[in-house]
């Protein structure tokens, strides 16, 4: 159904603020996801973001590129066909990527892992009844999330053009990007 590639990246985490991370900027595409205020990994935050990328010297970027076999990609999906076929790949890749940061982060001391995209830990959050996460201890914010540019991040960092799925078309591969503060 699909190859992975794994690909990494340091930069400084002074140099990853100054080139990659605008809060002010990606907060207000935040603004328009139906995740905002109703997901604990995702804004608005109780701290600055800002704040939270300088506490940290460095900055290791894992990408995972998800390459699709050609009877699957570049295909026209029903809307249930594609959801189908995106939990069977990136939501599962996406979770061994999550399992392998947070093994870093538990063998690196003063790290913290960033996710690939919106927490998912729960079927459904329970910030939108206004109670505190019921996994704090594994709740981590993605990259994007802290004010991040994961595109720009994925193409100059990583080397990998970005594809989207548009039109129901599922493209040649898809990407996840997470990282790892210290």
């Amino acid at each position: 159904m699909y190859t992975v590639e794994e690909f990494t990246a340091k930069i400084s985490a002074d140099d990853y603020i100054k080139d990659f991370v605008d809060v002010d900027y990606f907060l207000e595409f935040c603004k328009s996801c139906p995740n905002y205020e109703r997901n604990w990994g995702c804004p608005p935050f109780n701290f600055d973001p800002l704040e939270l990328w300088k506490k940290y010297d460095n900055l290791l970027i894992i990408g995972v590129k998800i390459s699709f076999d050609d009877d699957i990609s570049n295909k026209k999906y029903s809307s249930d066909e594609l959801s189908n076929i995106i939990s069977k790949s990136l939501r599962f890749e996406k979770n061994k990527l999550f399992n392998k940061l947070m093994q870093m982060e538990k063998e690196l001391e003063n790290s913290v892992c960033l996710s690939a995209g919106t927490c998912n830990l729960c079927k459904e959050c329970v910030r939108i009844k206004n109670e505190e996460c019921i996994h704090p201890d594994k709740l981590r914010h993605s990259m994007e999330s802290l004010g991040a540019n994961v595109q720009k991040t994925i193409e100059e960092l990583l080397n990998i053009k970005i594809n989207w799925i548009n039109d129901y078309k599922l493209p040649k591969y898809l990407t996840l990007c997470g990282g790892l503060l210290y």
